[in-house]
Order: C-alpha cells, then sequence, then structure tokens
C-alpha cells in the first residue's frame, strides 16, 4: 500500500466491501510469516461472513505460479485481519507525479 501511494499509481483500499479481484493485498499470519499476492475472491462461511479470502501468486506451497486460500484466526498459521492490507492500481493515465 505504502508504495502505491508513495509513488502514484494508486490507492489504499480500507473498506473490506470495496476489495475487488485484482487488487494487491499484503498480510501477515499470526506466525509473522507474510506474503504478497492478487486478491481473487472472499472465502465465506455458512451465514455469508468473510472467513478467508483466496488469491493468486507464486509460492512454495503452491508449486509455482496458482491460486490458494488463507483464513483469518487466532493460530500461528493464520492470517491476522488487523495485518491484511489492500491497494489498487490505478489506470496509467490517472498516475500521480512524482
Amino acid at each position: 500500500v505504502t508504495a502505491v501511494e508513495n509513488y502514484g499509481v494508486g490507492e489504499q483500499v480500507t473498506s473490506w466491501s470495496d476489495v475487488q479481484a485484482g487488487d494487491f493485498v499484503q498480510f501477515w499470519r499470526n506466525s509473522g510469516s507474510g506474503h504478497s499476492v492478487i486478491f481473487i475472491d472472499w472465502e465465506r462461511d455458512g451465514d455469508g461472513d468473510i472467513e478467508g479470502f483466496q488469491y493468486w501468486s507464486t509460492q512454495s506451497s503452491t508449486d509455482g505460479i496458482d491460486y490458494n486460500a488463507e483464513y483469518f484466526g487466532s493460530s500461528g498459521s493464520s492470517v491476522d485481519a488487523s495485518h491484511f492490507f489492500v491497494a489498487r492500481a490505478a489506470m496509467p493515465a490517472d498516475w500521480t507525479g512524482w
């Protein structure tokens, strides 16, 4: 988010209801590990509440470029919802000069 905003090529998305497929996500797990990914969609429970997210990225757990899902929670391997950051890139014509 910081890089996208500092270089004038996009902005932070602060409301989860506004997150769209193709947005950039930086997330951190409770274990301290994290990852930068491309958001695809939300994972929802039976009541329709957000419990995680689907993404596209490259990493060893996807054996290269592929889709994966992570879930919010308090275990070490779960994603810390307070450390889930979303940025949306702007069209080049809308970039701000720096």
